[in-house]
């Protein structure tokens, strides 16, 4: 909206939409100008938004469920960097494999850029490769590429991925367990209240303290017959 509105005021102030109707092309300039320095403003906006919910699921932590998904995350942060590092020099290496055996025919893989695009494609959004362009710029290496990419990528690489952060919640969860059972034996079942269920349990006893000090200041009050 503020990206919007600044874009209006710079167009109207500069009487930017009388030349604009009049589509000289001595204004052409200036307009790329204008449409470059908003397309730049709507991405920094979008960037902005994803940084923002990653700073309102930051601060979240005080639900002690999502505090412990952010543990879990921040505690996998270990293994999945450089585990991050294995995935890539291997998407890496069948890029390159696909690049130079079937580049030439398929249109997917015409360029590394390309080829490394349509495998994490095939990852991530889970989109098929192209087996039959494949098969026919060469028959035995589509088999071959295929299997290799399925087996190494989809089915090892991707649940190891999955593993490593599904072993840090298992981690998690046990050390909060054995701080929870420690808790318990210090200070008995006040450990399982929460900060909101603190709060909201101080706001009633503070409410029936007060209610129990106006009755009793209405009882007190002599009665003048």
């Amino acid at each position: 909206v503020w990206v919007n509105f600044v874009l209006s005021y710079v167009v109207e102030s500069k009487g930017y939409a009388a030349k604009f109707s009049s589509r000289g092309a001595e204004y052409d300039e200036e307009f790329a100008q204008i449409a470059g320095t908003f397309r730049a403003s709507t991405q920094l906006a979008a960037f902005n938004i994803v940084w923002a919910v990653v700073k309102v699921f930051k601060y979240l932590q005080l639900f002690p469920s999502v505090m412990l998904l952010w543990e879990a995350l921040a505690n996998s942060m270990v293994e999945i960097v450089p585990f991050f590092m294995v995935i890539v020099m291997s998407i890496v290496a069948f890029t390159f494999a696909a690049h130079w055996t079937f580049g030439h025919y398929v249109l997917e893989f015409h360029s590394f850029t390309r080829s490394f695009f349509m495998l994490v494609r095939t990852v991530v959004a889970q989109n098929s490769l192209p087996y039959d362009l494949m098969r026919e710029a060469s028959p035995t290496m589509a088999v071959v590429f295929t299997l290799l990419w399925t087996v190494v990528i989809l089915l090892i690489i991707v649940n190891m991925f999955v593993g490593i952060i599904t072993d840090s919640h298992d981690f998690v969860m046990a050390q909060h367990q054995y701080e929870q059972t420690r808790m318990l034996h210090r200070i008995g079942n006040s450990a399982n209240v929460d900060f909101f269920r603190a709060t909201f349990n101080r706001g009633i006893g503070a409410l029936t303290r007060t209610k129990e000090k106006m009755g009793s200041t209405v009882s007190s009050t002599p009665t003048i017959i």
